[in-house]
């Protein structure tokens, strides 16, 4: 069983566009995904981070490792929210310029959907895990849309 994960990021953007979200997948599955990329034209809508938490690092893991991950949750300012996680191969915290917060009002509900990965080979109550999201409401009259995120549960 392949147990390795795909990290999609943004390498370089414009300097008027932010990403707002990371995905991970296993490379066990076809390559699919997207990364969130928006650009403020109001000025309101993103905002930095005002720091990052260490949520997870593959540090402790007893599994084949090419380098070590971690996995950071932005802290939003009041108001926002960070509607996806930084995922990088360095135990430093990453750059405030790296991910955008969203204003609050501008996002939706969303629920774990597919579980995408964790050390084992199935779903670990006890571990650590990768889910995909999906909006909560769903359907022709919702407003939510799958922007590719993950959530992780431990």
């Amino acid at each position: 069983m392949n147990r390795s994960l795909i990290v999609l990021g943004t390498s370089s953007l414009r300097r008027s566009h932010f990403q707002a979200t990371g995905k991970l997948q296993a490379n066990n599955k076809p390559f699919f995904g997207w990364v969130l990329v928006a650009k403020d034209d109001s000025g309101g809508a993103l905002k930095k981070p005002l720091d990052y938490t260490l949520v997870w690092s593959s540090e402790s893991l007893k599994i084949k490792q090419d380098g070590n991950g971690y996995i950071w949750l932005p802290t939003p300012p009041d108001g926002y929210k960070a509607i996806g996680h930084v995922v990088t191969n360095s135990p430093d915290k990453p750059s405030l310029d790296k991910i955008r917060c969203v204003r609050s009002d501008l996002t939706d509900q969303c629920e774990a959907h597919t579980w995408t990965w964790g050390p084992g080979n199935t779903s670990d109550a006890n571990g650590f895990n990768v889910y995909s999201l999906r909006p909560s409401n769903r359907g022709i009259q919702a407003m939510g849309v799958s922007v590719g995120t993950f959530m992780y549960w431990q």
